[in-house]
């Protein structure tokens, strides 16, 4: 791992995809997987964990951000597929990489 901080998380892809203003917008949502979930006071939350035990928590309907052509790919075949995937994240919500089936939980 980089200096940078990085956090992981598993569940299933939500991919939505429009046209906005001409363009192609394609959205990702994580579905995370209980053991990456937890909720409180009625919202959703994905729970991101980093090497060094801190968690990064985001509202389970927030997107991330895809920044390679190939990864994005990907994630649309999971997605269709209903593969259960890791993502790697940063703090700006971009998702770094993935692996494809997730490793189990214990690993």
């Amino acid at each position: 791992m980089s200096d940078q901080k990085e956090w992981v998380a598993q569940g299933t892809v939500q991919v939505t995809q429009a046209v906005k203003q001409g363009k192609l917008d394609t959205t990702i949502i994580l579905n995370p997987t209980c053991d990456y979930k937890v909720r409180h006071k009625k919202t959703n939350y994905t729970v991101f964990v980093g090497e060094d035990k801190t968690c990064l928590m985001l509202p389970a309907d927030d997107f991330l951000t895809v920044v390679d052509a190939a990864m994005a790919e990907t994630l649309m075949q999971s997605a269709v597929h209903h593969l259960k995937i890791e993502l790697l994240v940063d703090k700006d919500k971009r998702i770094l990489s993935l692996r494809v089936p997730a490793p189990p939980v214990s690993e």
